[in-house]
């Protein structure tokens, strides 16, 4: 996998997304809602593509998928219809069959910002389409024989989302919403800390190491979006 080559789409593709969403809002022709918002998503996620390019390396073979919970602060714009703002998700995730039979949880975790088109907005309804950059990280915990050992799997990710909200109220609208991110993990880090009880000595260490094959993987993500207008 030529990770140079990755980066370089990427960052074209959301570009290209970012004028897209430029040029519409200005054709469009209408302001934005000023000021800060609170929107909680909650949803299912299905992971595809793989963790890295060695053979038998499929993400969904260690987290089936995932019941995330995300956090979004947003900021309305008013020249134009555009909200940016930053996001953090954490979803527990179902173990693969690689996993099945062993002991531990699994868990996914996301961070980054986000910009948010939209392109329909009116006292009773608002629809949105954005684009989201950040951080990918794919969490295994375990205790053996006393020792807590923690491996977390970090990447990188860009995607698409879609949704919209109906008014429920004067500051709280919900909707439905779906995204797609595309990923690729880039390092490994592993932790363990405990007194063994096999043998009574005590272990500590971190070790890390850098993706020698690395490859893309997907998160397929739908659900229910909550949003407080401030």
């Amino acid at each position: 996998m030529n990770y140079t080559l990755v980066t370089t789409r990427t960052r074209l593709l959301l570009t290209i997304v970012v004028l897209a969403l430029s040029v519409g809002a200005a054709a469009n022709g209408h302001g934005g809602e000023q000021g800060f918002a609170l929107s909680v998503r909650a949803g299912i996620a299905v992971p595809g593509g793989d963790v890295d390019g060695e053979p038998n390396s499929k993400l969904s073979d260690g987290i089936e998928q995932a019941v995330p919970l995300q956090l979004e602060g947003t900021y309305g714009l008013t020249s134009v219809p555009l909200e940016l703002g930053l996001f953090a998700g954490y979803g527990i995730g179902t173990k693969g069959t690689q996993l099945q039979d062993s002991t531990g949880s699994i868990a996914a975790r996301s961070y980054g910002a986000l910009l948010n088109y939209v392109y329909s907005s009116d006292t009773s309804s608002r629809k949105w389409l954005g684009v989201f950059v950040g951080k990918d990280d794919l969490l295994f915990s375990k205790s053996t024989n006393g020792v807590d050992v923690s491996s977390t799997i970090s990447g990188v990710q860009a995607g698409l989302g879609v949704g919209a909200e109906w008014s429920l109220g004067s500051v709280l609208s919900v909707g439905p919403f779906a995204s797609v991110a595309v990923g690729q993990y880039q390092s490994l880090t592993k932790t363990a800390s405990g007194t063994d009880t096999s043998s009574g000595t005590y272990v500590s260490y971190t070790k890390s190491e850098d993706a020698v094959n690395k490859a893309t993987h997907e998160w397929l993500s739908f659900g229910l979006r909550g949003r407080f207008k401030f």
